[in-house]
C-alpha cells in the first residue's frame, strides 16, 4: 500500500536489540497511521500496572501516511503511549521537519521499550535504525543536544530530543524538536528520560512512495495556493493573530479562568511586532508558516506561540512582553509543556491569593503578574526544585500533595485545560470533556466552527449559538472525528482540509479508495479504541466532566454569565459515537477493534 514506508523499528533499549518489522497493513487500513495506529499497536502493552515510566513501558513515535507528501501541513508526528501526567492513554504531536524526515528515512514509525544503561540516541538514516552512545549528551538543554548532534551527523538533520527536564522526570516535560518545535504535551520527554533516550536523530533522503503522484500534485498546488489567501493573519501575525478575536468572544482565560478582561494592547500580536524585529518561521512544506522566530537580547529565540503567551501572560497576569519571551525560551531549553506549567503556576497564585496554601509555601510562591518570581519558579520547574517541583507534576497532583479538592484543577482527565476558555464555546467544552487525551483544543477545535472559521459543507459542520449545541451535537462528535483523522494522517490541522478533499488525497496516496463512510469510520476506531486503554488505566465515563472551579460563570467579558452544562448532551454524544448509554465502549465494538481481519 502506497503512503506507507512499510517498516516500523522496534527498540528494547535494555537488549539493545533493533529490529525492522513490516507495518501492519490491515491495521493501518482500519486505524489509517500516526496516533490511531500507534494505539493499536500498544494496546496489550499499556497495563495498569506498568507505570509510564517503568523500564518495560513501551512508547511510540509515529509517522502516517500523509506524512512526507507534498500535501501541505504534512510534517507532522506523534508521540504516544501512557502518560505519566494523567496515567491514561497519551499523545502528543509535534511539526518542524522531523516526521517527514522518518518517512523519508524509510520508517513509518518506532515502538520503543526498555531502558539502556547509560544515556543514548538513536540513529535513522537510510532504512537503518543504531542505538548510539550518548553520555556526552547528558546534562544538555534540548537546544545544545539539536546543535551537538548536528556537528556530528550533518546540518541535513532533523533531531528530536529532551532537555534536563526529560532528564529528571518531570510529568510535564516535552519532546523537543527542530528546534523549539514541540511535542509538548502529557509528559512523553519524561518517558524517554526514563529509557536514558536523550534523542532520535534521523536523515531524510529518500521520497515517500504515493499511488497516484500526479493528481497529487495538483491538488496540493490548489490546495496551497487557498492556504495562501485565508491563512494571511496566520502568516503575518502567527497564532498569536488570535488574541484579538479570542478576547472580544471571552475566550482567553485570565488569572486561572476567573477573570475575562486583561490590557490586550499590551500582549498582542501588534504589540510583539512592535516591541521585537519577528520573522516568520515555516514547517517542513508548509505554506502558511505560523510559527516565529524574533531578536531578544541578542540573539534569535523561538517566538511564543499563543498558548505559551496566554499561558505565561493573561493567565498568571503578567503583560510584561520580555516575561514571556524569556519564559517560552527557558520551557524550551529545559524541554517541557508552557501550558501545564502556566496552569499549575496560576493554580498555585490562585491558592495563595484565597489563602489556601501551607504557610511554608505562601512565601515560594510569587503573587499574580510578579514578573521576576514567574520566571523564578519556572526556573525552579526545569530544575524540578522547591516549588517548582508542584509546577512540574501539573495541577491534580499538586492538589493531591496538598491535600485539596480536586475540583480547584483546572484540567480534564488530569491534562490541563489550554488558553481556550471552556464558558465561552460549549462545543469547546463537550469536546475537551470527551477528548481521546483530556482537555485539547488540537483534538477537537469547535469554537472555531462557532466563529465561522472552519466548516465542512459534507459534514453540515457550520457556525450555531455558542451557548447553545441543541441539535447539534453530532456535529460536535463530527468535526472531533475530523480532527482525530489530523492525528492518524498524520497532518497540520492549521491547514484544514474538507473532509471530501481528504478522501481525494488519501486515496491518490494509498492508491485504495476512500470514503466519507470509511474515513468516518477509521477516525470513530481511533477515539474509541484510544478510550478503551484509558479505561483500562482506570479512567471511566464520569471523567466526562469539565472541573467545578470551571463551572462558574464569569462576571465581566465576552463569556460573561456563561456556564456550560454539557452534562444533557453527553447521552447524544454517546449515542452518536456508537458507546453504550452509559458512556462504556461496547464489547462488540472493542472486539472488532481488536481483530486482525
Amino acid at each position: 500500500m502506497s503512503g506507507y514506508t512499510g517498516k516500523i523499528g522496534f527498540v528494547d533499549l535494555t537488549a539493545r536489540i533493533v529490529e525492522i518489522r513490516p507495518t501492519p497493513v490491515r491495521a493501518a487500513e482500519k486505524f489509517i497511521g500516526g496516533s490511531g495506529l500507534a494505539a493499536r499497536m500498544l494496546y496489550d502493552h499499556l497495563k495498569p500496572q506498568v507505570d509510564p515510566l517503568a523500564d518495560e513501558a513501551y512508547t511510540a513515535v509515529m509517522a502516517g501516511p500523509v506524512t512526507g507528501t507534498i500535501l501541505p501541513g504534512s510534517s507532522r508526528f506523534a508521540v504516544c503511549g501512557r502518560s505519566p501526567l494523567t496515567g491514561y492513554w497519551g499523545e502528543s504531536t509535534s511539526g518542524g521537519k522531523f516526521g517527514a524526515y522518518l518517512k523519508k528515512a524509510g520508517f513509518d514509525g518506532l515502538i520503543i521499550t526498555g531502558k539502556a544503561q547509560e544515556m543514548v540516541y538513536l540513529l535513522i538514516k537510510k532504512g537503518n535504525l543504531e542505538i548510539r552512545a550518548g553520555h556526552d549528551l547528558k546534562g544538555l538543554d534540548s537546544y545544545e543536544v539539536q546543535a551537538r548532534l548536528k556537528k556530528v551527523h550533518g546540518e541535513n538533520t532533523s533531531i528530536a530530543c529532551i532537555g534536563t527536564a526529560g532528564e529528571r522526570l518531570l510529568p510535564i516535560a516535552s519532546v523537543i524538536n527542530d528546534h523549539g518545535r514541540a511535542a509538548g504535551r502529557m509528559g512523553f520527554g519524561a518517558v524517554f528520560g526514563s529509557k536514558n533516550l536523550k534523542a532520535i536523530v534521523v536523515e531524510g533522503e529518500g521520497e515517500v512512495p504515493v499511488a497516484d503522484a500526479e493528481s497529487l500534485k495538483a491538488l496540493a498546488r490548489e490546495l496551497t495556493s487557498g492556504y495562501r489567501k485565508s491563512s494571511v493573519l496566520s502568516t503575518q501575525f502567527g497564532t498569536l493573530g488570535y488574541l484579538d478575536i479570542g478576547y472580544y468572544f471571552g475566550d482567553v482565560p485570565v488569572k486561572y479562568f476567573t477573570r475575562g478582561l486583561f490590557p490586550i494592547d499590551r500582549l498582542n500580536a501588534r504589540r510583539f511586532r512592535e516591541e521585537y524585529s519577528v520573522q516568520p518561521k515555516a514547517c517542513w512544506g508548509c505554506p502558511v508558516a505560523c510559527g516565529r522566530e524574533l531578536k531578544f537580547r541578542g540573539r534569535i529565540v523561538d517566538g511564543p506561540e499563543y498558548e505559551t503567551a496566554v499561558a505565561f501572560g493573561p493567565l498568571v497576569e503578567n503583560f510584561d512582553l520580555d516575561t514571556i519571551v524569556e519564559a517560552n525560551d527557558m520551557a524550551n531549553r529545559y524541554g517541557y509543556d508552557t501550558i501545564s506549567a502556566g496552569v499549575t503556576l496560576a493554580l498555585l497564585m490562585y491558592l495563595k491569593e484565597q489563602q489556601m496554601l501551607p504557610e511554608e509555601l505562601m512565601t515560594e510562591v510569587p503573587e499574580f503578574g510578579d514578573h521576576q518570581g514567574i520566571l523564578e519558579v519556572l526556573r525552579l520547574t526545569g530544575e524540578n526544585r522547591g516549588i517548582g517541583r508542584l509546577v512540574g507534576q501539573g495541577t491534580v497532583k499538586t492538589l493531591q500533595e496538598l491535600g485539596l479538592s480536586p475540583e480547584y484543577a483546572a484540567a480534564v482527565r488530569g491534562l490541563e485545560i489550554p488558553m481556550h476558555e471552556p464558558r465561552a464555546f460549549i462545543g469547546q467544552a463537550l469536546t475537551y470533556a470527551t477528548g481521546p487525551r483530556g482537555a485539547c483544543h488540537q483534538r477537537g477545535d469547535f469554537f472555531q466552527v462557532d466563529l465561522g472559521l472552519l466548516k465542512d459543507d459534507d459534514l453540515d459542520i457550520k457556525a450555531g449559538p455558542r451557548d447553545n449545541l441543541d441539535g447539534r451535537v453530532s456535529k460536535v462528535a463530527y468535526h472531533q472525528s475530523l480532527r482525530e483523522l489530523d492525528n492518524c494522517l498524520v497532518k497540520c490541522n492549521f491547514t484544514f482540509t474538507p473532509v471530501k478533499v481528504m478522501i481525494g488525497a488519501l486515496s491518490y496516496i494509498t492508491g485504495i479508495p476512500w470514503s466519507l463512510e470509511k474515513l468516518m469510520v477509521a477516525a470513530s476506531n481511533s477515539l474509541t479504541i484510544k478510550r478503551a486503554i484509558s479505561f483500562n488505566l482506570g479512567s471511566s465515563p464520569a471523567d466526562d466532566r469539565l472541573p467545578g472551579h470551571i463551572r462558574k460563570a464569569l462576571t465581566e467579558g465576552g463569556a460573561y454569565g456563561m456556564v456550560p452544562e454539557i452534562e444533557k448532551y453527553l447521552p447524544e454524544f454517546y449515542r452518536v459515537r456508537g458507546w453504550n448509554p452509559d458512556g462504556t465502549v461496547p464489547r462488540e465494538f472493542l472486539v472488532r477493534l481488536l481483530a486482525d481481519d
